[in-house]
């Protein structure tokens, strides 16, 4: 039997986190794949198109996994007073979005998978997402108008854009500097732009992350979280 393994950070993931909302998988989990779809699209999409899969598909409606999904993909948190508000809040800041229940197994043989179609005028991202349990989320996909990784399983995860390519030898380099481990490289590049994921063995800071911006010379560089 294979063993899988959950990046929880502490016991307090298993237990629940604070949050508003009846169910840490399908409101707080889902809040979390919402916020961050938002850090990777920069800023709250204008349309969205939510594909259910599996007991998400069944149970969205009454355990408030709509309002949770908008809630993140608005930038909140799963402990924001406004989660359960969030999707009124969408529609008056001119967001158009759609829910739907897929009768398909899930793309990653997960119960509680979403697949979240995100645009505006400029650009578009869909990324798949599931649930794990106790408020933790996994991104599984991410496909950047044409530039698709996959997979990418733990919440410790930095995205980097560029024209450039980033090359492991120099992360390494830089993170060694820093005290961070590089658990997993991956890289995809289209027309010139490249999208670079690096899953490390500990949630990076702010300034860590700001180094690796400077000293890679990339576009943006993403902590989820």
């Amino acid at each position: 039997m294979t063993k899988k393994r959950f990046n929880y950070n502490s016991c307090f993931d298993i237990i629940g986190p604070i949050m508003v909302g009846p169910s840490s998988s399908h409101t707080a989990g889902v809040c979390a794949i919402g916020r961050a779809i938002f850090q990777l699209f920069g800023k709250m999409p204008q349309k969205v198109r939510v594909t259910y899969y599996e007991s998400f598909a069944q149970t969205h409606q009454g355990h408030g996994t709509d309002y949770a999904m908008i809630a993140g993909l608005m930038g909140m948190k799963a402990a924001d007073n406004r989660v359960s508000q969030a999707l009124d809040l969408a529609r008056e800041a001119g967001m158009e979005f759609e829910f739907i229940e897929s009768k398909e197994p899930s793309p990653c043989q997960h119960a509680n998978t979403a697949v979240v179609e995100v645009s505006d005028e400029e650009s578009t991202l869909t990324v798949t997402g599931v649930s794990i349990g106790g408020g933790a989320m996994e991104i599984r996909f991410i496909d950047d108008q044409g530039l698709r990784i996959e997979p990418c399983y733990t919440t410790n995860l930095v995205v980097l854009k560029s024209h450039l390519p980033v090359y492991k030898e120099k992360v390494d380099e830089i993170c060694d500097v820093l005290g961070v481990t590089i658990d997993s490289f991956q890289s995809a590049a289209m027309d010139g732009r490249y999208l670079t994921l690096l899953n490390t063995d500990r949630q990076l800071t702010s300034l860590e992350v700001e180094a690796l911006f400077d000293r890679l010379h990339v576009d943006k560089a993403i902590r989820l979280g």
